[in-house]
C-alpha cells in the first residue's frame, strides 16, 4: 500500500499480529514434490478432454473454491467493528464513553450559559439544549485516538493492501483527521449545516407529516458533521430516520463512523459498493464514489438529497445531479452547501486574538448583523497559471464566530490549557478550509442551473441570496419541489 495511516495515529489497541490467520500459507517443498508426481501421473492416464471436463464439473464445489474477499473479516480478530446483516457496527468501550461524558460535562455548560446571547440568530435559534452539538477539544482527541484511528486500522485489515480502486481512496489526501474534526471547534465552518438541518425538519413536517420513515440520500460524508446535525434534527420529528451517505475515502468512512457512533447515533458501514441500500434505522455509510452511488439501480426513494462541501469539488457534479429525479420523491427537497470558490479565509491573527481577549462579543455580533465579514479584495493565481479575482476574509462577526470567541475568552480566563487546545484545533480547521477552497470546481449557481432544468416548476433559493450578500464564505442551494416556481 502506497500510503498507510500516519505513524502518529498509532494506538495501543492495535490488533495483535498473532491473532491474524494467513489465508494463503506458504506451500512446503514436500507438497510441491507431491503435486509434481500427481501431475505426472495424471498425464499418464489422460482422458479425452470432454470427459475430463465432465468429471471436473461433477466433482467440483465452486462455492467453496471461489475466493470471497467480502468475508475477509471472518478470519480477522476484529475488536472495534462487528458485522451484522446491515454492515459493520462500531464497538466502543464503556470506558471511552465515560471519558467523553466527563469532558462534555465540563464543556457544555460553558456553551449553554453563553448561547442565549446569540440565540436570535438563524443558525443558533433552533439548538436543542439537551443535545447542543458542541464539543470540547479533549472530547475530539478521545474520539480521534480511541475510536477513529482503531476503526481505520481495522478497515485496512479488512480491505487488504490496496492503494485505490475504481475511484475509492484508502487514505486522506488533504488533511489530518484532527484537522477534519477541528471543524467542530470552528462554529463558522458548520454554521450553514445548522441552518440546513432546521429547514430540512420543517420541510418534512410540512410535506411528509404522515410518513413514518424519513429517508435521506447524502453525497460526500466527510467527517459526518452535516450528517449528525441532519439526523439529530430529523429525529425530533418522532419518525424513524434512515440516512444513506457515501464517501470514497476510507479515512472519511472511519472518521464519520467513529464520530457518529461516539455521540450515540446508530451507524453501519458498508464496504461492498455493489450492495443495495439497506433498511437500517440510523446512518448507513457506503464506501463508494458519488458517481457510482448516483447510478446504482434502486427502488429506494428519498424525501431529501443533500451534500455539504462535497459535490462541488467534483467535475462530474452535473452528471450526478442529473440522476436526482430517479431518487427524489415528489415534494422532496435538495440541499447543497459549498464554500464560495472565489472566497477564502485569511484571518488576521493579531486582530483575532485581541478580539478574543478583549472584545464584548454579544455587542460585536449585534453591531455586525448585516455585514458579518471584514474583507480584502485581490487576485489569486490558479493552477493553470492564470489569475482570478479573490476575496479574503480577514475577520468574521457572525453569531457562530462571536459565540466561539466568547467561549475562548472564558477559557482564557478560567482554563488556559484548554484554551490553547481549543485555539489550535480551530486553527487547524481554518487552515483546512483555506487549503480546500481553491479546489472547488463548480460554482453553486451552475448546480442551480442544472437542477432548474430538471425541475423547472420547483422553487430555487440561495441562502444567503447573492443579492442580499455579495460575499459569503459558504452558501446553501435549496431546491424545494413542493413549492412552485421562482428563484430567490
Amino acid at each position: 500500500m502506497v500510503e498507510k495511516i500516519l505513524d502518529d495515529f498509532s494506538s495501543e489497541q492495535d490488533i495483535e499480529s498473532a491473532n491474524l490467520i494467513d489465508p494463503n500459507p506458504p506451500i512446503s517443498e514436500v507438497e510441491i514434490n507431491e503435486k509434481k508426481v500427481s501431475d505426472e501421473s495424471s498425464l499418464d492416464n489422460e482422458q479425452p478432454s470432454g470427459e475430463i471436463l465432465e468429471n471436473v464439473l461433477e466433482d467440483s464445489n465452486f462455492v467453496d473454491e471461489i475466493p470471497n474477499s467480502t468475508n475477509t473479516e471472518d478470519i480477522l480478530d476484529l475488536k472495534y467493528l462487528k458485522k451484522d446483516d446491515f454492515g459493520f457496527s462500531v464497538n466502543i468501550e464503556e470506558e471511552v464513553f465515560a471519558e467523553i461524558k466527563l469532558h462534555q460535562a465540563y464543556f457544555e455548560p460553558i456553551f449553554l450559559r453563553l448561547l442565549d446571547k446569540y440565540s436570535d440568530s438563524e443558525e443558533l435559534a433552533d439548538i436543542d439544549r439537551d443535545k447542543p452539538f458542541c464539543f470540547s477539544p479533549r472530547t475530539l482527541e478521545v474520539i480521534s485516538s480511541k475510536v477513529i484511528v482503531p476503526i481505520a486500522k481495522e478497515l485496512e485489515e479488512i480491505l487488504g493492501d490496496v492503494d485505490s480502486d475504481q475511484g475509492r481512496e484508502y487514505s486522506w489526501k488533504e488533511a489530518h483527521i484532527s484537522g477534519i474534526l477541528g471543524k467542530l471547534l470552528a462554529f463558522e465552518s458548520f454554521r450553514m449545516s445548522r441552518i440546513m438541518a432546521t429547514r430540512a425538519r420543517e420541510h418534512i413536517e410540512e410535506n411528509f407529516d404522515e410518513e413514518k420513515i424519513i429517508r435521506v440520500k447524502e453525497y460526500c460524508t466527510g467527517a459526518g458533521i452535516n450528517t449528525a446535525l441532519l439526523y439529530m434534527s430529523l429525529e425530533r420529528t418522532g419518525k424513524d430516520v434512515q440516512i444513506h451517505t457515501v464517501d470514497n475515502a476510507i479515512q472519511s468512512v472511519a472518521c464519520s463512523a467513529g464520530f457518529l457512533s461516539s455521540i450515540g447515533i446508530p451507524v453501519r458501514v458498508v464496504l461492498d459498493s455493489s450492495s443495495k441500500e439497506s433498511d437500517f434505522n440510523g446512518v448507513t455509510i457506503y464506501f463508494d464514489t458519488a458517481m457510482h452511488f448516483s447510478q446504482k439501480e434502486s427502488n429506494t426513494k428519498y424525501q431529501m438529497i443533500v451534500s455539504d462541501s462535497g459535490l462541488n469539488y467534483l467535475p462530474e457534479n452535473s452528471t450526478i445531479l442529473e440522476k436526482s429525479p430517479n431518487s427524489l420523491l415528489e415534494n422532496g427537497l435538495i440541499h447543497i452547501c459549498t464554500l464560495d470558490p472565489k472566497t477564502e479565509i485569511d484571518l488576521s491573527k493579531f486582530k483575532m486574538l485581541s478580539t478574543i481577549a478583549f472584545g464584548n462579543h454579544p455587542e460585536i455580533y449585534r453591531k455586525h448583523k448585516d455585514n458579518i465579514y471584514d474583507i480584502k479584495k485581490g487576485n489569486r493565481k490558479k493552477e493553470d497559471g492564470t489569475t482570478e479575482d479573490r476575496v479574503s476574509i480577514k475577520q468574521m462577526f457572525s453569531a457562530s464566530t462571536s459565540l466561539q470567541y466568547n467561549i475562548l475568552q472564558i477559557l482564557f480566563k478560567e482554563d488556559r490549557p484548554l484554551f490553547w487546545d481549543y485555539l489550535n484545533g480551530a486553527k487547524a480547521a481554518a487552515a483546512l478550509t483555506k487549503t480546500l477552497s481553491p479546489k472547488i470546481k463548480i460554482d453553486l449557481r451552475e448546480s442551480g442551473r442544472v437542477l432548474k432544468e430538471l425541475y423547472p416548476n420547483a422553487r430555487l433559493e440561495y441562502i444567503p441570496s447573492y443579492e442580499q450578500e455579495e460575499i459569503s464564505l459558504t452558501r446553501i442551494l435549496e431546491l424545494n419541489t413542493a413549492k412552485q416556481n421562482g428563484e430567490l
